[in-house]
């Protein structure tokens, strides 16, 4: 699975436009576009080995 690293705001609709037009119109909902604290704990452990 792809990391959401950097994205403008431009891009996030763009994104966001894609996958519109991609479902045919259906509804959706985008939960979250941050990654969660989580991951940044397992990248900063993953560093101190």
């Amino acid at each position: 699975m792809s990391e959401i690293a950097d994205v403008s705001t431009e891009e996030l609709a763009a994104i966001t436009a894609a996958l519109h037009q991609y479902l045919n119109g259906k509804k959706f909902r985008i939960i979250s576009v941050n990654p969660s604290p989580w991951k940044y704990y397992g990248r900063i452990m993953s560093m101190r080995r």
